[in-house]
């Protein structure tokens, strides 16, 4: 049966890549945390099924607790981020610093127990990169999670190696899964530039072409976004009703992020607002 634990074990680690890459393609906020969750549970399964593959669940204990606590504070997160109200306000700061400081301990008890100055080091610098993920995880913008990500990629890949783990010792899909949030960045933002391009360009951009029906369908999915694509523009903002939710004219297809994270300081600055949602 042991080769059975060993071959589940891939699986989980083939769908927890899958769900991870999925989910920096992602720009809202809590679709995203959605996702990684759901990547975080299939983690969790892939060292559950390793420890039992090598008769000692103990070993693979921490990695365990690491991603059961990665869907507990998504999860978290994912729920407070409903709704834009003082109290969950304060309950995210809460959740925030409870998490920090699970966060620092855990990095703390891993650096002290290790042997050699080199490897504390490099644990250090992971606790570092752990913590402004953690961050970014928490913050509205996309771009501060998705570079504070490939920073604690690294150092997570770096800890899979020889150098945390002992001489000839590595963790394959550990480092697999690491380099495909790093791939799922890289493609984000290439395609990021290159509608950035295209928007510079106006008019005189090259006309699109279309995605397959079925792979567009996909994006859709992925991004949360409408049937339809394209560039989105706000032309102006009339005021705000009794429920402080902007009406807008002119509008055409957005994401609902754009309302809950940016309307407000739109409104504030009262100026016309012309920007792409969907890219």
């Amino acid at each position: 049966m042991a080769i059975g634990w060993f071959i589940l074990a891939q699986v989980m680690g083939g769908f927890t890549i899958i769900f991870e890459f999925i989910s920096y393609q992602i720009k809202n906020q809590r679709r995203y945390l959605l996702c990684t969750s759901i990547a975080n549970v299939f983690w969790a399964l892939m060292f559950i099924f390793m420890g039992l593959h090598i008769d000692n669940i103990g070993y693979t204990l921490i990695m365990i607790y690491a991603a059961v606590f990665g869907v507990i504070r998504s999860m978290i997160f994912w729920f407070i981020f409903a709704k834009k109200t003082r109290r969950r306000k304060i309950l995210g700061r809460i959740a925030l610093y409870i998490s920090l400081a699970i966060v620092f301990g855990a990095g703390i008890f891993a650096i002290i127990n290790l042997t050699y100055t080199h490897q504390q080091i490099i644990q250090a610098l992971g606790l570092v990169t752990g913590i402004l993920f953690v961050v970014g995880q928490y913050l509205p913008s996309k771009h501060y999670l998705r570079i504070f990500l490939i920073m604690y990629a690294v150092m997570v890949a770096i800890g899979s190696t020889p150098l945390i783990l002992g001489p000839g010792e590595w963790a394959p899909m550990s480092i697999a899964i690491e380099a495909f949030k790093v791939a799922s960045v890289v493609i984000f933002y290439a395609a990021w530039f290159a509608n950035s391009k295209r928007r510079a360009l106006g008019e005189n951009a090259p006309p699109r072409k279309p995605l397959p029906p079925w792979m567009q369908r996909l994006v859709n999915i992925i991004q949360g976004t409408s049937k339809e694509t394209g560039v989105v523009t706000f032309k102006t903002i009339d005021t705000l009703n009794g429920n402080g939710t902007a009406i807008l004219k002119n509008t055409d297809v957005f994401e609902d992020n754009f309302i809950e994270e940016n309307i407000a300081e739109c409104v504030l600055e009262e100026k016309v607002v012309e920007t792409d949602i969907i890219e």
